[in-house]
């Protein structure tokens, strides 16, 4: 039978379908080369501490909720692993979608206010705004619902039939202590998409992320070769002013990053489920469609995030060897050791 072949392993099965774990494994590879980048040189690159903290976040919490999924999704068979892997998916997963919501009320929230002013030498440079209630939204609720709903009855997360398919919830409790919160979560998100759109359709011209810079440093930054810069040349990314670009992609190139990849992950997510509670045939399906959105979020993470960006790119170029040196160095020597061999030579 060509549908037997085509949907190994058997429903429900021991493992999951093949591409499953092949996908799930270059999103991860795509998902740690972004966070890599960012925590080694996030001096070098041009984003703000709390798009950093967000985005790192994202992925580590993206990268459980599929690791866990591929690895302990079918363990039906040891009861306290599978409620632990139901734990760990309704705690990540929320918190997946809740930094998206944060990344979606920082971009607002940039594209909202006013624009900063020159400071003065004397005044102090405005104070760094806590990012520990990002962390308390973004962490503890999760938490809170996690641990609430496993301390209702604990036997709300895995399965008591043998039969089951995968390790989750019960159909009941997880109306209101996931699908619930997750339905608001995602509306609350989009409701910040539309209200920066608006925004940016009001005032076209605010286009990039911009932070003060103080009238000292302004001062001392600024070059005295500028005098001979031609009238109507654009200034340059790192050119000093009362303020300095802060991200280099515009708020409309980060608003649709953000809507992308809320789309990317609940559409992974979804196929997912179905790939696992489906029974012959169309598991075979739902897994493929899970495959492509997952290596397509992924690779959207690390192609934004990092393949469009030229700090990340002059980043990643300095830790290659210095290639053209050293064949310089090797024709300097050749010719060294040409011209020795010339002198040496009879006649």
């Amino acid at each position: 039978d060509l549908k037997t072949v085509l949907s190994l392993p058997r429903y429900p099965g021991e493992f999951l379908h093949p591409v499953v774990y092949a996908c799930t494994a270059v999103m991860l590879l795509c998902l740690l080369a972004s966070v890599i980048t960012y925590i080694v040189h996030q001096s070098a690159i041009r984003i703000s501490r709390r798009g950093r903290h967000t985005l790192l976040n994202f992925c580590f919490h993206a990268a459980l909720t599929f690791t866990v999924f591929a690895g302990g999704i079918n363990r039906t068979k040891y009861p306290i692993l599978c409620q632990a892997v139901g734990i760990v998916l309704h705690y990540s997963t929320l918190s997946t979608m809740l930094w998206i919501g944060v990344t979606a009320r920082n971009i607002y929230k940039q594209v909202t206010k006013k624009a900063p002013l020159c400071l003065d030498a004397d005044q102090p440079p405005y104070p760094r705004q806590p990012l520990l209630r990002f962390y308390l939204v973004s962490g503890g609720v999760p938490f809170i619902i996690c641990g609430v709903t496993a301390a209702t009855n604990i036997r709300n997360y895995g399965t008591e039939d043998e039969d089951a398919a995968y390790c989750w919830m019960a159909w009941e409790p997880s109306l209101g202590a996931f699908y619930g919160p997750a339905a608001v979560i995602a509306l609350v998100t989009c409701v910040y998409f539309l209200g920066t759109y608006v925004q940016l359709r009001r005032h076209p011209g605010r286009r990039y992320e911009m932070r003060a810079q103080p009238e000292e440093q302004r001062r001392l930054a600024t070059p005295e070769g500028s005098r001979g810069i031609r009238p109507g040349t654009p200034p340059a990314r790192d050119a000093p002013g009362a303020s300095v670009l802060q991200n280099e992609h515009s708020f409309q190139a980060q608003l649709r990053a953000a809507a992308f990849t809320l789309f990317l992950f609940t559409a992974t997510w979804a196929f997912g489920a179905l790939a696992v509670s489906q029974g012959h045939f169309l598991d075979m399906v739902f897994s493929c469609l899970y495959g492509a959105f997952c290596v397509t979020l992924g690779l959207f993470v690390l192609i934004h995030h990092c393949a469009k960006r030229e700090d990340v790119w002059q980043c990643w170029w300095a830790c290659c060897p210095p290639r053209r040196d050293a064949h310089s160095a090797l024709d300097a020597n050749g010719a060294a050791l040409g011209r020795a061999a010339c002198l040496h030579s009879p006649g």
